[in-house]
This record gives C-alpha cells, sequence and structure tokens, in this order.
C-alpha cells in the first residue's frame, strides 16, 4: 500500500525586513539601468526612424495577423463543438472550429481586446492563484441570521427524512453545525461532474493507489501553484522555481489583472527573503504520489481538475467545522488495498468513481444494535452485504429499502461522528462496501477552535434557571390549586408563541401611547387631534396578519429610509420576513434587532458612491451587505427617490454574491451568454444574408458586418432605395429556450434614431416564411440595453409584411425549438438622413446576446413612479446605458442550448459559402460613423447618460415585478379602492405610460408589495396602482389591459386579487 503522509509546518512571515531588502535591491536595479540608459542613448537615436516606422506598420497590421493566427489555431464558442479545417483567412465562413464548452468570463474593455489576445499569446503562462479561496473567504464573511429561506428548507426537509441534500459546498456552514443533522449530501456539481464522469469511464484501466497528507487551515488552503501545462512527469516545480517566476517582468501584472489578487499579496509571494511560500505543496504531494501511468500528459488535465476538487472539499469541511488542521486522502482502492482510516469526529467524502457509500438514516437506527456493532471490526462490517449490514443497525420491522441508502459516484457527503459536540450516541452509519473497485477523496476533521455559539445556549439555559421560573406564572392561575404547575406550564408555552408575543408587544405600544397622551384641555379624558391620529394608525397596524418568521425570506431593502420605504419596511417586518435596511451615507455601525414576532431587522448604512465596479471587484462592504439576501425591495416611489446607480451597483453586488454562493455554476446563473462577438468565433459565425434580390433581402443597398478600428462588431450599411430590407444573421442551430424568459442583447446605435428588429426563426420557417420579430427602437450615439420577453415576439413575414391579427394566432412561438436568429432593418419608405443629405444609412454595434431565465417567484418588487417624459426617455423599449459594458454579470454559457447535429449542417452550409470583399464605400461607412461614436481611447468608455432605478432592475436580467404609481399619499391603508391595471404581456416591457390614476396611500401600496414577494403570478409583471375617481372610472376600464380594483387592502386577501395577474415568462 502506497502511503504517503506529508506535514505541512507552519511559515514565519517577515513582511518588514523583505520589503527593506526588496526596496534597496529595486533602487539599485533602477540606478543600473539609468547608467545603461545613459550611454546607450547616444547610438539609440539613429535607430528612432526606423523603430517608429517598424511600430506603424505593426499597429497597422496587427490585426492581420492576429486574424491569421486564429484562422490555423482551433477556434471555441461555447455550446457547440464541432470540428474544422484550417481554412483561408479571406474566406470568413471557413472559420468554423471545434467549439469547448470551457466558461470565459467577459472583458470589461472591449475596445482592446485583439491586442491583449495578441500580447497574451506572445507572453509565457503565469502561476495560477484559484479563485475558489477566495470565493470561499467571502463566503465564510457572512453573519446574516437567519440563513437563506431555501436553506432552512433544506434543513427543515432534512431534518423529516434523517439527512439533509445541499446543490453547494458554500451552503455546509448553515447545516454541519447544527446538532439535529448528521449526515449531509452534496449533489453533483457541473466542475466536479466532469471530474467524476472522466475518472469513471476509465476505471478498470486506472492503477490503485493511495496518497494522503495533513494541512494547516485556512493557511495552506490558497496555494500558488505551476501553470496548467505543467508536465506532471517531469520534476515538479520548487517553491523557489516559483518564486523565481513571479520576479520575471510582467507576471505579477499579468496575475493581479487575471486573478484579481492585491499587488501587496502578490509581492509577498514572490519575496525570495521568505522561510518558505505558499506553494503548491497539496498538488506537488499528489503528483508524487501517483503511479507513473497517471503522471502521463493524456491524464494531466484529469489530475489537475481532480486536485482542485480536492482543494474544493477542503474548503467545504474547513468552513463549516472552523478547523485548522484537515487530513487530505485521495485514493483508489479494491478489496485489498482499502484499509482502516484513522476515526474522526466529521469526515467528508467525494466519490469519484467506483462502489456508492451507504448509510442509514438516524431515524432508523436501533441504538442497541449500533452499540453491539461496535464489537465488529472495520473489515467484517464492509464485507457484509447491504441489507444485511442496514438490517443489523435497523430497527425491527423497518422496511430496508427505504432504511438503505446509497451516495452515487458524483455526490459528496459530510459525516459527523460520535465524538463532534453534541452528537453522542447519534453519529452517522454508513460503510464503505467491500465488493469493487472505488476512487474517491476523503477530508478528515483534525483540529479546531471551539465555536464561541456553542456555549450561549448553555450560558442563556443557566440564566433563566431558579426563581425566574416560579416568576412566569401569573397569580391569576394560583387559585386552580394543584393543577396550577400544569396551567403554568401551558402558559410559559403559549408565551414563545409568535400570536402572544406580537399581542405582547402590540399592548405595549398601546401602553405606551396612552401613557404619552394629554387629557383633554375642556376636563374631559378626550385625547387631542395629533394623539386621535396616533391611535387610527396603531388601530390599522392590529389589522396585520402574522406570519411564522421561519418560513419568511430575507429581504434586502433600498430606499426604505424614505417615507414610503418605512411604510413597507414596518409591513415586511410585521409580516414576517427578516429584513436588511440599506440606507446611502456615512458608513456606521450595523445594528441588529429581533423583532417581537420572530423577525429580524439588520440596519447598514454604506457609502454607495456613483463609482462603476465589475463583478470581479465588489466593495467587501457592499458584498457582505448583500450576503445571504433571498429578494430586493427597491422604494423609489417619492420625490428624493433613488439614485439609479446605486441600484444598479447593488443589484450587481447581489448577482455576484449569488454566483459566489452556487460556486459558478451556469445552472444557477440568471443569464447565459449565447453569443459574446467579442470574441472572434462567434463574430465569424455571423453574417449579411447575400441572396438578393429575395424576401429576407431586397433594394439596391450596401452592407458589411465588420470591426471598427475600436475592435466593435458593427451591422453597418445604407440603402439606395426608399423600400429595402437587410439582414444581419447567425448560422442555422439548435436553440431550447424552454427554461428562458426572453434575451438581453446591448446594442449602440450610431448614426441615427432608428427601429431594428431581432427575429426568432423556428424549425417550419422554410415552409411558413414567417419568423418571430421583436421591434427595438435605439437613439442615436447611445448604448441600450434591450429586454425582449419572448411573449412579446410576434409572427411577421420574412419580407417585414406584418401577419392579419385573426391569422397570427395559428403561428405561435415555438421556444423549444428555435433555429436562428439575427437582426433586420427596414426602410418602410421612410426617408431617414443621417448628414450632408445622405439617405438610409444605419450602423448598430452589438456587444451580446444573452437569454435570461425563468423564475418561479419575482426577486426584486421595484415601487417607483415613471416620470411625466418617461416614453421619450425609454423610447418605449430599450434602456439607455452608462457604460459600455462595465457592469456585466460573468455568465457561463448553457451547453445544452446548442444542438451539435444542427451545428454541423451549419458548418456544411457556411463552408460552400463566400464572404464578399467589403466595399470602399463601406469602409468609408465606418469611418465616418466613428466620428459620432464617443470612445475614449484609453478606457472604452462611452458617452455618460445617467441610468434610472427602473431601467437598472430592467436591464438586469433578474425576475422583477414593478408597480407604478402617480404618486402617494399618506391616507390610511385601505381606506380607499385600490385598482390595479397591469400592461400586456405581449408588450415590451416599460412601452406603455402609467394609466390616469390617482395617488394611492402608502399603506395601499405596502400591502401590495408585500405580498408580490412570494406570488408566482407576478414574475415579470408591470402593474399600474392607484386610486380612482368616478370621473376617471370610464377612461381607465375603456384601456385595453385588464384592471384589478382591492376594496381594501385592511380587509381583504391582497395576495388573493394579485394571482388575476398574467406571469410574463
Amino acid at each position: 500500500m502506497l502511503d504517503f503522509s506529508i506535514t505541512m509546518r507552519r511559515t514565519r512571515r517577515r513582511p518588514d525586513f523583505s520589503r527593506r531588502r526588496s526596496n534597496a535591491t529595486a533602487a539599485a536595479a533602477m540606478l543600473l539601468t539609468l547608467v545603461v540608459a545613459f550611454i546607450a542613448a547616444s547610438e539609440c537615436w539613429k535607430a528612432l526612424p526606423a523603430i517608429m516606422f517598424v511600430r506603424s506598420n505593426v499597429l497597422s497590421f496587427g490585426w492581420m495577423s492576429t486574424r491569421a493566427r486564429q484562422a490555423s489555431a482551433e477556434i471555441s464558442m461555447r455550446g457547440l463543438t464541432f470540428s474544422a479545417s484550417a481554412p483561408d483567412p479571406s474566406s470568413r465562413k471557413e472559420r468554423l472550429r471545434q467549439l469547448k464548452g470551457e466558461p470565459e468570463e467577459e472583458d470589461g474593455d472591449e475596445q482592446e481586446d485583439e491586442l491583449l489576445e495578441e500580447e497574451e499569446e506572445e507572453l509565457p503562462p503565469t502561476p495560477i492563484l484559484h479563485k475558489w479561496p477566495g470565493l470561499f473567504k467571502r463566503l465564510q464573511r457572512q453573519r446574516l441570521k437567519p440563513e437563506h429561506l431555501i436553506q432552512r428548507k433544506w434543513l427543515q426537509k432534512g431534518k423529516v427524512q434523517g439527512f439533509v441534500t445541499l446543490p453547494f459546498l458554500s451552503a455546509l456552514r448553515s447545516v454541519v453545525p447544527d446538532p439535529e443533522v448528521n449526515i449531509c449530501l452534496v449533489s453533483r456539481r457541473e466542475q466536479s461532474d466532469i471530474a467524476a464522469k472522466a475518472w469513471q469511464a476509465q476505471l478498470d484501466e486506472i492503477p490503485l493507489f493511495d496518497i494522503s497528507g495533513e494541512l494547516s487551515t485556512p493557511r495552506d488552503l490558497d496555494p500558488l501553484d505551476p501553470h496548467w501545462d505543467t508536465p506532471l512527469d517531469e520534476p515538479f516545480p520548487s517553491d523557489e522555481d516559483l518564486q523565481e517566476e513571479l520576479r520575471k517582468d510582467g507576471v505579477l501584472d499579468r496575475m493581479h489583472e487575471q486573478f484579481n489578487r492585491d499587488m501587496e499579496e502578490l509581492r509577498f509571494l514572490a519575496s525570495p527573503y521568505r522561510e518558505k511560500s505558499r506553494g503548491a505543496d497539496l498538488l506537488r504531494n499528489i503528483v508524487n504520489g501517483l503511479p507513473m501511468e497517471l503522471r502521463t500528459e493524456e491524464y494531466r488535465d484529469l489530475v489537475r481538475r481532480t486536485a482542485l476538487e480536492v482543494l474544493k472539499l477542503l474548503w467545504g469541511v474547513h468552513t463549516a467545522s472552523n478547523s485548522t488542521r484537515l487530513r487530505w486522502r485521495w485514493a483508489c482502492t479494491d478489496d485489498e488495498l482499502e484499509a482502516p482510516t484513522p476515526t474522526t469526529s466529521l469526515r467528508g467524502y467525494f466519490l469519484l468513481a467506483g462502489e456508492p457509500l451507504e448509510f442509514v438514516p438516524q431515524q432508523h437506527v436501533d441504538a442497541k444494535k449500533a452499540l453491539a456493532e461496535e464489537y465488529l471490526s472495520e473489515e467484517q462490517i464492509r464485507r457484509m452485504d447491504s441489507e444485511d449490514w442496514a438490517r443489523s443497525l435497523s430497527v425491527t420491522g423497518t422496511n430496508i429499502t427505504e432504511a438503505l441508502k446509497r451516495v452515487p459516484p458524483g455526490w459528496s457527503v459530510i459525516l459527523k461522528g460520535d465524538s463532534w459536540p453534541k452528537m453522542t450516541g447519534r453519529g452517522a452509519k454508513y460503510r464503505l462496501p467491500q465488493s469493487g473497485k472505488r476512487m474517491h477523496i476523503e477530508i478528515d476533521f483534525v483540529q479546531g477552535v471551539e465555536s464561541e455559539t456553542a456555549k450561549e445556549p448553555k450560558d442563556e439555559q443557566s440564566s433563566d434557571t431558579g426563581d425566574a421560573q416560579d416568576s412566569d406564572v401569573p397569580s391569576f392561575l394560583q387559585w386552580l390549586g394543584p393543577i396550577a404547575g400544569t396551567a403554568g406550564v401551558l402558559y410559559g408555552i403559549a408565551k414563545k408563541t409568535v400570536l402572544f408575543k406580537a399581542g405582547q408587544e402590540g399592548r405595549r405600544q398601546l401602553n405606551e401611547l396612552l401613557k404619552g397622551s394629554p387629557p383633554d384641555q375642556a376636563g374631559g379624558d378626550r385625547p387631542d387631534q395629533e394623539t386621535q391620529k396616533e391611535l387610527k394608525r396603531f388601530e390599522e397596524s392590529l389589522w396585520t396578519d402574522f406570519e411564522t418568521a421561519d418560513s419568511e425570506p430575507v429581504v434586502l431593502v433600498v430606499g426604505g429610509d424614505t417615507e414610503t420605504g418605512q411604510v413597507i419596511l414596518r409591513k415586511l417586518t410585521t409580516s414576517g420576513c427578516h429584513c436588511v435596511l440599506l440606507k446611502i451615507g456615512k458608513p456606521e455601525k450595523k445594528i441588529t434587532k429581533v423583532l417581537s414576532q420572530g423577525a429580524t431587522l439588520l440596519t447598514l448604512t454604506l457609502d454607495l458612491d456613483e463609482a462603476n465596479f465589475d463583478i470581479d471587484h465588489v466593495p467587501d462592504s457592499l458584498y457582505d451587505a448583500v450576503a445571504g439576501v433571498d429578494k430586493l425591495v427597491i422604494c423609489d416611489s417619492d420625490s428624493a427617490g433613488v439614485p439609479g446607480q446605486v441600484v444598479t451597483n447593488v443589484l450587481l453586488a447581489w448577482q455576484a454574491y449569488r454566483q459566489d454562493f452556487a460556486e459558478c455554476q451556469r445552472a444557477y446563473s440568471s443569464k447565459v451568454r449565447v453569443f459574446n462577438f467579442n470574441r472572434e468565433t462567434d463574430f465569424d459565425l455571423w453574417d449579411l444574408e447575400r441572396q438578393n434580390p429575395s424576401d429576407m433581402s431586397y433594394g439596391k443597398q450596401r452592407g458589411g458586418w465588420t470591426r471598427n478600428s475600436h475592435g466593435r462588431p458593427m451591422f453597418i450599411g445604407h440603402f439606395l432605395e426608399d423600400f429595402a430590407q437587410s439582414q444581419l444573421r447567425s448560422p442555422k442551430l439548435k436553440l431550447n429556450f424552454k427554461r428562458f424568459g426572453g434575451l438581453l442583447i446591448r446594442v449602440y446605435n450610431q448614426a441615427i434614431n432608428r427601429k431594428y428588429c431581432l427575429f426568432l426563426r423556428t424549425a417550419d420557417f422554410e415552409k411558413t416564411r414567417i419568423q418571430h420579430e421583436f421591434e427595438f427602437q435605439c437613439k442615436a450615439t447611445c448604448w441600450h440595453w434591450v429586454r425582449m420577453p419572448f411573449n412579446a415576439f410576434k409572427p411577421i413575414r420574412t419580407d417585414g409584411v406584418e401577419i392579419p391579427e385573426d391569422q397570427a394566432a395559428s403561428h405561435p412561438f415555438s421556444r423549444e425549438d428555435v433555429v436562428q436568429m439575427g437582426i433586420v432593418v427596414r426602410t418602410n419608405g421612410e426617408a431617414k438622413e443621417y448628414k450632408e443629405g445622405r439617405l438610409h444609412y444605419y450602423s448598430l454595434a452589438i456587444k451580446d446576446v444573452k437569454v435570461y431565465r425563468n423564475q418561479s417567484e419575482p426577486q426584486v418588487v421595484y415601487v417607483g413612479r415613471l416620470p411625466d417624459d418617461a416614453s421619450a426617455q425609454i423610447l418605449g423599449i430599450s434602456v439607455e446605458d452608462d457604460t459600455a459594458g462595465s457592469h456585466s454579470e460573468d455568465d457561463r454559457d448553457e451547453s445544452d442550448l446548442l444542438d451539435l447535429s444542427a451545428a454541423a449542417e451549419a458548418q456544411k452550409q457556411i463552408a460552400t459559402e463566400s464572404k464578399s470583399e467589403q466595399s470602399e464605400e463601406i469602409n468609408q461607412l465606418v469611418s465616418d460613423t466613428e466620428e459620432q461614436m464617443q470612445f475614449d481611447e484609453q478606457s472604452g468608455a462611452t458617452r455618460r447618460n445617467p441610468v434610472s432605478s427602473i431601467a437598472a432592475v430592467v436591464r438586469s436580467g433578474l425576475a422583477f415585478t414593478i408597480f407604478k404609481v402617480a404618486d402617494v399619499n399618506d391616507e390610511p391603508g385601505g381606506k380607499y379602492p385600490v385598482t390595479l391595471q397591469q400592461t400586456p404581456v405581449d408588450m415590451p416591457h416599460l412601452s406603455l405610460p402609467v394609466p390616469h390614476l390617482h395617488a394611492v396611500s402608502r399603506g395601499d401600496i405596502a400591502a401590495i408589495a408585500t405580498s408580490a414577494l412570494s406570488e408566482t403570478c407576478c414574475v415579470n409583471a408591470e402593474v399600474a396602482v392607484g386610486n380612482v375617481s368616478h370621473e376617471d372610472t370610464e377612461d381607465v376600464y375603456e384601456q385595453a389591459t385588464p384592471y384589478i380594483e382591492i376594496r381594501s387592502t385592511a380587509q381583504e386577501d391582497v395576495r388573493s386579487h394579485l394571482k388575476h395577474l398574467v406571469p410574463n415568462r
């Protein structure tokens, strides 16, 4: 048996000494550089003209070298996989290559993408710092209690079935500490499943091995590893070798950008005066312990992937157990090699391949039988038949089929032993059957820090003992005599209920209110007018239905310090929701309150300035504020309002947290990228429709699909006739949008204000010649985020002729059967002047195309009012953007969106077509429109337009509910009827102005917004809310959209009325 035991020794940091030595070295190097430069200056100036000539030519023709290299290399596009031989660079259609499914991060500085790619190809690879340590460290800071609502549901379900099932390792830290949980399963995850399936396919050929070691946590869980292409069958780089790599010119800067690490941390890693670097001890020990058969180039990628799985499971166990030392093991064993492992109080398994792990849930375990099993050796237990082993532990009469559980390969499991705190006699009963070959990763808890929270219940319990129990029995129960004790116990139980606490809090508030009421000046007891108002408001608050706090979500309230926000916040907390009030201002210490009904209110004040940041650089304070939040409520109906940039930053931070919590799994992202035109592969897939004249392209025209000098992909051209049409289209693919609600694209309209249409074609297009289109209008020289619900796509003939309404129903849009998409521009006889009398020009820069997922409930509830000129600002459809793309979620593509057979067919079609040479006129048009495209050549930023809060919500891709009001007032909630009018789901978002409704009470809008948080029918719904006078009744009822009337939000079930809304999914 191969058994490598590795002990990590703690490093001693000497940052001050290393910094002084490094500064002295840097000063000497700078002085030497200046001397050499001065000596060489007299000769170098003669070569300056030649250098400038070469530089200018390289910059002018550098894109040609990039395109040539890309033509000869393998091109990847996520979602498709097929191969093509290296084509001639002059033919765009022949550059289709084998496409990979690896996720890529969006580059924030798109205008320099090609230059950056060229530079990266020439530079050697750098050592690797992994993202998982930073991810788990950020999640470990989360201190919001209670946890996510879904986590509470997982835990509650687990207590019933005897084990908890989770989809993420990051959720372990809220489940493992619970004393009622002894087994926790983590289901298949995207990246781990790749490694598990690969080992499962080759298990029979894998030689046996057993590697183990110990690590200090968390110090050793953030290793510096060699670059991915490092051979495993050669001497592995030492710590000194990695430090030498870090000290090379430009390496630290590249690692700072690539891995988002602080420069001080990187310099500390590169310092030669440290005793020991944070080296690749884990990976090095794994490689050294592997058989030579697994250290070949064939297994290199798989071994590196598996080493990452060891690291992730180490982090999962560490965050859940607060450990300081862990033991790890990666083994491929069979009946002979498997040996008993050391006993531990907490163990984690990740089954990569082979036989499953078996366990019996706690509720089926017979304590006496479990005690008797301790006299058997581990070898005897492992050789028992599965049903016999389960029967030897289970209560007599138990159905063994239900009691015996198996953990299959690809899953992870966390098991708590009897020695774990509060688990005496209730440890997990499990085994690894000795029935065949198995590969698994094993993590054992060795040492940890005693949790302070474990001491709190004991102290609280001791403080409640003694005479305090006697004082809890009220005097009015003492007349019961002998049964007074029983009555006192029942009374004590009742005091802990939500209704009792709520009533007690209500009586306290009433007493305080009555104590502060001065007597009537006339000598009577009647309170004054102000006190009457306070009493009336208090009376109205008694109508509140108190819910169980354990079943309510954690809600972040933005704008909760406004007048309307305070009413909404009060309604949320009295309904049982746990709330985080986010205020804007000078940072202050957070305040936590546990309200009488069990809800928690956390108040945070942050300085949310107008700065832009991307998803990888979210400020820690904002990240911690949104951590643990289930839903958001944005209160923007008062005159002050909430700045749109603040809403943008909060939504971006929340999506970054959600992505971290889901371990960056694509299946849990809110948006999925279909095409990213900054990548050359995606750009090459699209082209103009070349069949002219035809029903897809007609009229005399010039057009092109090209890049400008900034690298922006542009659909550009002009028509020479008043009636003409041009199409930019994708190849024929198989796209399944069943689980998605619509498209989200980012475009920049350069030339003039113009309408465009994005079309989707289904499999019957060749037969019907009908496509489904979404029309959007764009202002000139502005970025636009356009959200396109699939419900708003209308059937149109491909030549632009609309389908009569009586025939449109016979052509429904099938989102599961999309085979092609594209953008079409038409003149329709309208003369659009560009400049100097030139007509019919169009120029549209397109960044990407994404799809946003369907959700079962709203994620964001927005309460606000649109300005009077809202239609002019939003243009009915699109939302103006303030940046070219600095705010973007790092989405990953969904691999099952595209069908491989359709892609292969598209390849054949594309290979038979050729790209026409761009005319000089189109090149001139690109040059002309660039004069209006206001890019900063250094930063890539466009002209900044202030983004509104409602625009930030729409473009986020999250599921929302928008309540639009004309105005709000201080009338009591429920006093007047309220009318709800929904925008039809077949219309674009924000395309209709607020109907003629009067101001609504803050109490009414609070009741409606709170009820919408968990209502399925409110998903992506836009609703106008207000009061209707008798004079306006006919005008409102004559609107094309249906209306809903709530006579009193205080006396009627508001949620039952919201069920009449139509979800836009």
